[in-house]
């Protein structure tokens, strides 16, 4: 996927995450929580149907990943006056980071196992929906006292085979470093669709309409074969070709739960997130929740999945991904492929219609 999509990349992470769960009926995980030491955070739910943040418990694995070095600010880094939130100058592409970790035989015929079984039981999706909530964890930038979290929100996501699909965030609340609390946002919010020819993207700040189209060889694979394409159910001798791969579940959720870690083989690949751990549930295949390590090694991006509906024919209407509107005053900009004749983004005036 183009470098210009690096934030699509990891907003589009938990949408296949989901795709791979096999049952219909719509529920909120009923597991105990594995066991968190640190303190609770500030959200907690209050419905059923919202996410409950007591995950990915974090331990001195996950904490402390091989060749991990510490984040500092990038050179040119300005102070943002809405938040306090630093703008960090792009920097060097950060290189794949070898986990050098070996697998018995053992250990990689379990592997194999369970990669096969994801396999089979993505392959039986054919359409999908959920709610999500998610966090982002900073360490330098969110409050140590709400286990650094910066911000906090949820969503929604549907996807209908082989790579339409839609990811929105509806509601989200960031950490305002000059007032030092929570302030909710309600402008520019992830919003993207992909009609299996081109993504949309809904850019609020910039009030523009960005449609990246793509390639034709891309066409109907561009979600299995993006940046994570180990969560949106690749076949698993693709995964192991472009990623190093393991199973790090704790003790106490063994029979509960499945850990599968996976390190970035690629440039193309670490350049979008240091490794990602995804939990699955043992019982069902079912994703429970993601956690994204960005590529300074330290931050994340924590996902939790409920009221999902798999194969429900109701759940999906005909013009869910259909190529959106341009709203009101603003612009359209199209992005043709990466190198196609077309150099020049093409940016099309204010409208209401296309």
């Amino acid at each position: 996927m183009h470098a210009t999509t690096f934030r699509l990349s990891l907003i589009a992470a938990p949408l296949v995450c989901l795709v791979l769960t096999t049952t219909v009926e719509a529920q909120q995980p009923t597991r105990p929580a594995p066991r968190v030491t640190q303190p609770a955070p500030r959200r907690t739910p209050t419905t059923q149907n919202q996410p409950n943040r007591q995950l990915p418990p974090t331990t001195q694995q996950q904490q402390q990943p091989p060749a991990r070095q510490a984040a500092a600010p990038r050179p040119g880094a300005q102070a943002q006056a809405s938040s306090g939130r630093p703008v960090a100058a792009p920097g060097p592409a950060p290189q794949p980071r070898n986990p050098n970790f070996q697998l018995t035989p053992a250990q990689l015929q379990l592997l194999d196992q369970v990669l096969q079984r994801w396999e089979q039981e993505s392959n039986r999706i054919n359409t999908f929906k959920c709610n999500f909530g998610y966090w982002e964890v900073d360490k330098q930038f969110g409050p140590k006292q709400n286990n650094y979290i910066l911000s906090d929100g949820k969503g929604y996501i549907k996807y209908k085979a082989p790579d339409r699909g839609i990811y929105r965030v509806s509601e989200l609340t960031e950490w305002d470093g000059n007032k030092q609390v929570y302030v909710p946002k309600t402008g520019n919010l992830d919003h993207w669709v992909c009609d299996g020819k081109a993504i949309f993207e809904f850019n609020y700040e910039k009030r523009q309409l960005i449609e990246r189209q793509l390639a034709p060889e891309m066409q109907g694979k561009a979600i299995t074969d993006g940046p994570l394409p180990f969560i949106f159910g690749a076949k698993a001798q693709e995964l192991k070709r472009r990623y190093w791969m393991r199973d790090v579940t704790p003790p106490e959720q063994a029979g509960k739960q499945v850990w599968l870690e996976a390190w970035p083989k690629f440039q193309q690949d670490a350049a979008n997130y240091h490794h990602a751990i995804v939990i699955l549930d043992q019982a069902t295949f079912r994703p429970w929740a993601l956690r994204i390590i960005q590529p300074d090694g330290q931050n994340s991006l924590d996902y939790q999945f409920v009221n999902i509906q798999v194969n429900d024919p109701l759940s999906i209407l005909k013009l869910d991904f259909a190529p959106p509107l341009t709203p009101w005053n603003w612009q359209r900009v199209v992005q043709p492929p990466p190198g196609s004749e077309q150099q020049a983004q093409r940016v099309a005036p204010p409208e209401s219609r296309r």
